[in-house]
């Protein structure tokens, strides 16, 4: 830094504080201005803006903590945390978005040439994989992935997605079983149940429905192919590359850190859920913080790369997304999760000026609708960063810094935002003067 004369150094603080004054009346003027969309609607609003109806929304249905980020392009642009525990360091459930991670180690595993996704699973096991009530068709990873295998939902769990006597019962029925070591898959999948009529459909690759038994068995078909845990081959293969050191399958790994999961009793009161792990491998058991999985996404977002790390090549991104192979195309790109305390979105979506990615991580969940404010606030919230991401791929030269490394500023350096860094170096250029 340059040194200031003694006798100009109180004139100098004047003339930095006035500058500074501009900067700040100028860069906010650049954050209220309407970002026009492809389609001709005016979208866009300040951040304190956005921020503060987020907190709006939170305030008003009761929820504990809420962490959301916006990628654009490649970068993670904005991310906050709100309520309770607001640092950008606690760890949430992400449930079902496990599948996704799922998806991403097949495509690896389809670019080594390791497995072909049309061929049958039976294959690369040491029995035959058919539906009982279907016998004439294969079985193949492909279907498995894409949920028309026609295996149910929930078999391998003994579980249904919502109990309404689950306050009374949590550390008993359900969560007993749930708190221990994850037992091994081959204990749980085997040549004998695999033929249970009760595992599966009545027809296979006629129907899409949604199949966390699928996933479950996909874990366990990955790990007789790698000869790895399906945990260790996760972080050898996706999260160590890209840097994802606050994402695993297990509780445990994040004391300290952790975001307490809340329900909703039929009065639609909240309460807390203990900490647990499910038994879900790849369907639904990992846990994350919202960097963590903005990096993940904005690879996804990108081609399969992110910051020099090549997670899958173009054409397997794009086979990928576009079979929804652990993936989801409906109106934008990406996968939801929910799962007992917990609900979490990532999806993005391409539009005229660039790509846009959202993260939306909460720690209360609405019990499959039973709470019909909680999910209209929640979808409020969404599409109030849908609108942001959408504006923002309009907005030139974002770039991001850290503050004191628990959350992300703005920083835009393009159209009116200009002015205010004109001010900041003309300020340093004649303070320079004057010191010299």
């Amino acid at each position: 830094m340059f040194r200031l004369k003694k006798g100009n150094s109180r004139s100098a603080v004047r003339f930095v504080a006035v500058c500074a004054t501009l900067a700040l009346l100028i860069v906010p003027l650049t954050l209220t201005v309407p970002v026009q969309s492809e389609t001709n609607v005016s979208f866009g609003i300040s951040l304190p803006t956005l921020e503060s109806k987020i907190e709006s929304e939170i305030e008003e249905v009761g929820i504990p903590s809420l962490h959301a980020s916006i990628v654009i392009n490649d970068t993670v642009v904005w991310a906050k945390g709100f309520g309770d525990q607001p640092s950008l360091d606690t760890v949430f459930k992400i449930a079902s978005i496990s599948k996704t991670f799922t998806g991403t180690a097949y495509l690896q595993l389809h670019e080594q040439g390791l497995i072909d996704l049309d061929a049958d699973v039976s294959d690369y096991l040491p029995f035959e994989v058919r539906n009982p009530n279907d016998t004439n068709v294969t079985i193949t990873a492909r279907m498995l992935l894409s949920h028309r295998a026609g295996m149910a939902r929930d078999y391998f769990f003994g579980i249904t997605p919502y109990d309404t006597s689950l306050v009374e019962i949590l550390n008993v029925t359900v969560f007993e079983p749930w708190i221990g070591p994850r037992p091994p898959l081959g204990e749980i999948i085997n040549g004998s149940n695999i033929d249970d009529p009760d595992l599966w459909l009545s027809t296979s690759n006629t129907t899409t429905s949604y199949s966390n038994s699928g996933f479950f068995f996909l874990s366990f078909l990955l790990e007789k192919i790698t000869n790895q845990s399906f945990p260790d081959y996760i972080e050898e293969n996706i999260l160590t590359p890209l840097g994802m050191s606050s994402t695993g399958p297990s509780f445990a790994e994040f004391s300290g850190r952790l975001a307490i999961g809340h329900g909703t009793r039929e009065d639609t009161t909240a309460f807390e859920f203990p900490h647990y792990d499910v038994h879900t491998y790849g369907a639904g058991a990992y846990f994350s913080t919202v960097m963590d999985m903005s990096k993940y996404l904005s690879a996804h977002m990108n081609e399969g790369s992110f910051n020099g790390v090549q997670l899958l090549e173009p054409a397997s991104i794009d086979m990928m997304h576009s079979d929804d192979l652990g993936w989801v195309t409906e109106l934008y790109q990406g996968h939801s999760g929910m799962f007992w305390g917990f609900m979490a979105e990532m999806w993005y979506n391409e539009v005229d000026t660039g790509r846009y990615g959202i993260l939306l991580l909460i720690n209360r969940e609405d019990g499959l609708g039973r709470y019909p404010s909680f999910t209209l606030s929640k979808l409020q919230i969404e599409s109030l960063l849908h609108q942001q991401g959408r504006a923002m791929t309009s907005w030139t030269n974002l770039t991001t810094t850290t503050t004191n490394g628990q959350g992300l500023d703005l920083i835009l350096l393009g159209g009116i935002s200009g002015g205010a860094a004109v001010v900041v170096v003309a300020a340093v250029f004649i303070l320079r003067r004057r010191s010299g």
